[in-house]
């Protein structure tokens, strides 16, 4: 039974990195380590992690696929590019609630597009290019 719960429980510990990490490029270092540590003591993080369903996936892709582009933003390098979309198409091979990420991802580019235009429009001219007024 513990073969069977091992991958539940793997994804869920490693769900919290990717969430430090994204925390942390967004809103610093204290915020970080309080939400990993919320994520990591949640009660829907330890019950799913600990039975052996493969929904528990879902959170530790999006993390990272979100992790991968707010590094994509702010260094534009095409490699986190690139490992933002293999996370989200990686994602689909574990769980149909992942269905739901280009609705999200989707939402997050509208949002991007209303509150930061100049740097959107900045992405949408110069695609994989630096801008050169900013």
């Amino acid at each position: 039974m513990g073969v069977v719960r091992l991958p539940a429980a793997l994804f869920g510990a490693a769900a919290v990195l990717p969430l430090y990490g994204f925390v942390r490029c967004v809103w610093g270092r204290a915020a970080a380590i309080a939400g990993a540590s919320i994520m990591a003591f949640s009660a829907a993080n330890v019950h799913y992690s600990r039975m052996a369903l493969n929904n528990i996936t879902t959170p530790f892709f999006w993390t990272l696929c979100f992790f991968f582009i707010m590094r994509g933003l702010r260094n534009r390098r095409p490699v986190d590019w690139t490992l933002a979309g293999l996370t989200a198409g990686l994602s689909e091979h574990f769980y149909y609630g992942t269905r739901l990420l280009p609705f999200i991802l989707s939402g997050f580019v509208m949002y991007l597009f209303v509150l930061h235009w100049h740097e959107a429009r900045c992405y949408v001219q110069h695609i994989g290019c630096w801008c050169s007024d900013t």
